[in-house]
């Protein structure tokens, strides 16, 4: 998924002041579902929550990702040689980080009418932020990020443990 080309379809509305917009890493948003339990601390999850953290249309966002998709289920049809709907719906919902939230955020007002879970979200950002970045900075990972040396040789795990170099 290219978060550019979506982006760019449609220009219209909140899109274009996007903070996200002129990302050059374009999958930075496009996160593992369950990255936000797996890694709270990750670098990825934190550089897209600090780039919603200065994003004047985070409200819009994250309004758009809690609003299901619906569409018809299409099935082949081998003997038509056609895709045809079998007249199910389907829901689905947007994922990734959307308006300073991960998955598991908007999960938890899903119940919410979408007016409020908005509120709830948005009220509670500086909060979520200041959690993941605190994570982070506990974690280690920025500093050892800085100190590391692009230049040296990387050791494989494996051969560290077995006392091989």
């Amino acid at each position: 998924m290219d978060l550019h080309k979506i982006l760019d379809s449609q220009l219209a509305g909140w899109r274009a002041d996007a903070a996200c917009r002129d990302e050059p890493d374009e999958k930075l948003f496009i996160s593992d579902r369950a990255l936000s339990r797996i890694q709270p601390a990750s670098p990825t999850l934190v550089a897209a929550m600090a780039t919603c953290a200065r994003c004047d249309v985070r409200k819009n966002c994250l309004a758009e990702a809690l609003t299901p998709v619906v569409s018809p289920v299409v099935r082949s049809d081998e003997r038509a040689g056609a895709f045809r709907s079998n007249g199910s719906i389907s829901h689905m919902r947007l994922t990734g980080v959307w308006g300073g939230t991960t998955d598991d955020d908007r999960h938890t007002v899903a119940h919410l009418p979408l007016p409020e879970a908005v509120d709830v979200l948005e009220a509670s950002f500086p909060k979520r932020l200041a959690a993941m970045a605190d994570l982070f900075e506990r974690s280690g990972v920025a500093g050892r990020r800085r100190r590391a040396d692009p230049a040296a040789p990387r050791r494989c795990s494996r051969n560290r443990r077995s006392g091989h170099s």
